[in-house]
């Protein structure tokens, strides 16, 4: 039986690689590493190590073959999923430490929204998809000029994404990634102005009531932490982002 910081790497690398190949750019992975060598302006890493320790010495291999393959100038970022890598001999440094959280399958009953008015909806077509990308973006402060979210991840059964409208807008949403062991629960965002009205609180306990039956994994961020330890998540281990800009 899997372990519980087992089943989050294995949602978390399974999206990493669905992503870029939904772009394009579809990707590799053994038993000790995963490795996808897009180019794309997202924020998703070329490389994730899978499994223990014993398995650094092969980690570490594939980690250079993967920076001898990248294209002449080509930034590489990386998740060290159990923070167990020295990457700095290879050129790499950190950029920061999150965790990895679990929450073991449970009911839970949908929380209405504070205000009556509001409800939560499901992107079902292209332009949904395309206001949802630009809305994620505006939430974590980054461009909106490239596209994370490509159409063919509507047809992607392993994907939803779901939003809170406001003044005909997207004012909050999330996006879930849902494989045979777990639920990702990923891109939970909500825009400044629409902060503090229990929208991202709402939309967690959503996609939690829809699948009771499977265990739910998340990397939050500082700010979303309590939220998702309130909703019934725990920390279960540490990982680094490294990142490797040529010279």
């Amino acid at each position: 039986m899997k372990s519980p910081i087992d089943i989050a790497i294995a949602n978390f690398v399974d999206h990493c690689q669905a992503i870029p190949s939904s772009l394009g750019s579809p990707g590799s992975q053994t038993t000790a590493f995963s490795t996808n060598q897009h180019t794309l302006n997202i924020p998703y890493p070329n490389g994730i190590t899978i499994g223990q320790t014993d398995n650094q010495d092969s980690q570490m291999s594939q980690i250079r073959q993967m920076i001898a393959g990248r294209p002449s100038g080509a930034v590489t970022s990386m998740v060290d999923s159990f923070s167990s890598l020295d990457l700095t001999p290879l050129g790499f440094h950190t950029l920061f430490d999150t965790p990895w959280t679990f929450r073991q399958a449970a009911p839970v009953e949908s929380l209405p929204i504070r205000q009556p008015q509001f409800r939560i909806e499901t992107v079902n077509t292209p332009a949904q998809l395309q206001e949802f990308d630009r809305a994620a973006a505006a939430g974590f402060g980054q461009p909106d000029d490239d596209t994370v979210y490509s159409t063919p991840l509507l047809t992607d059964p392993r994907y939803d994404f779901y939003f809170i409208r406001q003044s005909n807008k997207i004012a909050a949403g999330v996006q879930t990634f849902t494989n045979n062991e777990s639920i990702g629960v990923y891109t939970l965002f909500t825009l400044p102005e629409h902060r503090r009205k229990g929208f991202a609180k709402s939309l967690v306990n959503h996609v939690l009531s829809l699948t009771p039956d499977l265990p739910a994994v998340t990397n939050p961020s500082e700010d979303s932490d309590h939220l998702f330890r309130n909703a019934g998540f725990s920390h279960i281990g540490t990982r680094t982002i490294w990142l490797h800009v040529p010279s």
